[in-house]
This record gives structure tokens, sequence and C-alpha cells, in this order.
């Protein structure tokens, strides 16, 4: 059986929303654009416009967020098949195996979700395929974090880190396993840049500090950089279980 998620949800000035839904292992981004078209029955695809940029005008989160999860749902109903042509969900009685770079990094097919003869349907444009391999920061400008000098951790490619379990924010933070050894990967984006630095200058810092022993904080086990261009872009530390943090 498939596996889906919303990854993110965006909108622009109350004339579309873009949806971007990790299913299987791989990203879906789907727009809804509003139907200029006065029609006897409103296109659902504006409805859904309407009602979200109301209740994001309003502040109102929790129902923003039912509504985030009702477009979801008539996504899927109305794309499941060719979703599941394009990224299949693993045979049965296996799971999904990902390394860390497929995560980050998934193929990413791009849709628009409109009302057809009176239908919900999802359309795929010109077979639309991406995949990108270079992580971008803030300033458009491939992306990476700043090592100290003095830094000697052992660094891993994203295509050599397996993940266990998708943690938080499509991967950013994963449980992952390298050389056969259970850790925490946290990478950075555009969006994460500022916190990933700052978690790493932190822990960089009490790694090398005379007292590290007696502070309890995750320790700093390596670093992990992408294969297209050897950038650092996160770092590996020591996972712990919630129930024991």
């Amino acid at each position: 059986m498939s596996c889906h998620s919303l990854e993110e949800m965006s909108g622009g000035r109350g004339d579309e929303l873009s949806l971007y839904i990790r299913w299987n292992d791989a990203r879906l981004v789907v727009a809804l654009n509003r139907c200029p078209l006065i029609l006897a029955v409103p296109p659902v695809e504006n409805s859904f416009i309407n009602r979200y940029t109301q209740a994001c005008d309003a502040d109102d989160i929790e129902e923003a967020e039912a509504l985030s999860d009702e477009i979801l749902d008539a996504i899927v109903d109305a794309g499941r098949d060719i979703f599941d042509r394009l990224a299949p969900p693993p045979p049965s009685g296996e799971t999904l195996l990902q390394d860390l770079h497929t995560l980050l990094c998934p193929k990413e097919y791009l849709f628009s979700f409109e009302t057809l003869n009176g239908k919900a349907e999802v359309l795929r444009p010109d077979s639309c395929v991406k995949q990108r391999d270079i992580f971008l920061g803030q300033s458009g400008q491939p992306f990476y974090l700043k090592i100290h000098k003095d830094c000697n951790l052992p660094a891993y490619s994203t295509k050599e880190i397996h993940v266990v379990e998708n943690l938080r924010n499509a991967g950013y933070i994963a449980r992952v396993q390298v050389a056969g050894k259970e850790m925490c990967s946290k990478a950075g984006d555009s969006k994460g840049q500022d916190a990933a630095q700052r978690e790493l200058d932190c822990l960089w810092k009490i790694m090398t500090s005379p007292h590290a022993a007696a502070i309890r904080v995750p320790k700093l086990l390596g670093l992990i950089s992408t294969p297209a261009n050897g950038n650092t872009i996160g770092f590996l530390e020591d996972y712990i279980p919630v129930s024991e943090a």
C-alpha cells in the first residue's frame, strides 16, 4: 500500500495553491489555479482556493489545517492510480528502503488539479519530472554549512546514509544508520539554514570544551555532504529516543 503525506502547502494572493506531497519515494507538486470561467457549478479548485484564503486571512489555523487535509484527500482520490504508476509502493510485506539522498532529493512530478466536465481531475503537463542534486541556500546559491578549520569529523555522502525513520520536515531530521551505527541526521535547507548552522556551531563548541563530558547534549558524530559538489549540508549526532530525552 502506498504511503503519502503532505510536506508543505503554499498559496499566492488568493488565486492559486500548491501542495507538495510525498508519495512513496517521490514528491508530487500539485497546483490548483483559479478557473476564470463562469460556470453553473463553480469548479472545486475555486472553492478550495476561496475557503483556504479566507481561513488564512482570518488567522484560523484550525480551519486551514482541516482544509489542507480535505484538499489532500481530494487530490489523492482523483490521482491515486497515476501516482502509484509513477511512484509505486514497495512489494507487499516489504518496507520502503531509502538513502538520505533519495529522501532529501526525490524525483518531483508536477500536476495540476482542476475540474473538467464537472469532475475533479489530476493532470500531468508534458510529463514533467525533475530531480535536484544541489541544495540552494537563502541567497539562491549552493547551500553549505561552515565548518571549523580544526574539525576532523568523518564526512558521509547522503547516498551512504540509510534512512530508518523520517522524523521531521521531509527528511531534514531523520533516524538513520551509518556504517552499522544508528544516528540522528540533521540537514539544512533554505528555510533552516541559520538554525542548522547555529546548532552545528553549538555542538562543536561543546565537543571541544574541557567540560564536554559533564554537558548532556547529543554527541556530534560526523558531517553530511552532497555528492554533487561535496558541500557540507548537515551533521550526524547521537540518536536519543523521545522516551529517553
